[in-house]
């Protein structure tokens, strides 16, 4: 598939030694997204001495340092580009997974069907959702609810007066 040989293509041209189950799992991670894939690659590469082979071990201890560099390289700037409602939207989304019924999301973001209708189209011609079959609304880039989930659970871990600005 070409999401195998997107990662590792550049690792057997550069005679570098890595492990058969570092790619089933940066795969699965990535759910075949060419760019997460690539993205994971350049960061192993950079991240394990050329004189280690890259193995399952080095991504299972390095994938949260991954992860937070794809939100941050990735993610960030796709949510940035929307509005509070929208975010909402997401949101509620997200709290199912990475596909949700509109019929689950509008009252998970408490809001109408109007409202709903709206926010869709936007996000849709945004390009940050899909509609994979009728009321049925999925994200267009793997791992953006998964982003969405990681991104609410560190916002409440902070106390609502930091997040204002102040100190308890």
């Amino acid at each position: 598939p070409e999401d195998q040989h997107a990662f590792e293509q550049p690792l057997k041209d550069s005679h570098r030694d890595y492990e058969p189950d570092l790619i089933e799992a940066v795969r699965a991670d990535a759910r075949g997204y060419p760019f997460h894939i690539q993205f994971f690659g350049a960061l192993l590469w950079d991240a394990v001495p050329a004189s280690e082979s890259i193995t399952f071990e080095h991504f299972r201890a390095l994938r949260p340092a991954l992860l937070e560099a794809l939100d941050h390289a990735f993610f960030d700037a796709r949510l940035a580009r929307t509005s509070p409602g929208e975010r909402q939207l997401l949101s509620a989304i997200a709290a199912s997974g990475e596909v949700a019924s509109l019929r689950d999301v509008m009252p998970r973001a408490g809001i109408g069907h109007d409202v709903a209708k709206r926010l869709v189209g936007r996000l849709v011609a945004k390009g940050l959702i899909y509609r994979p079959e009728r009321a049925r609304l999925a994200f267009s880039v793997p791992m953006f609810g998964d982003y969405l989930r990681r991104k609410a659970a560190a916002e409440c871990l902070v106390s609502p007066q930091k997040r204002q600005g102040r100190q308890p």
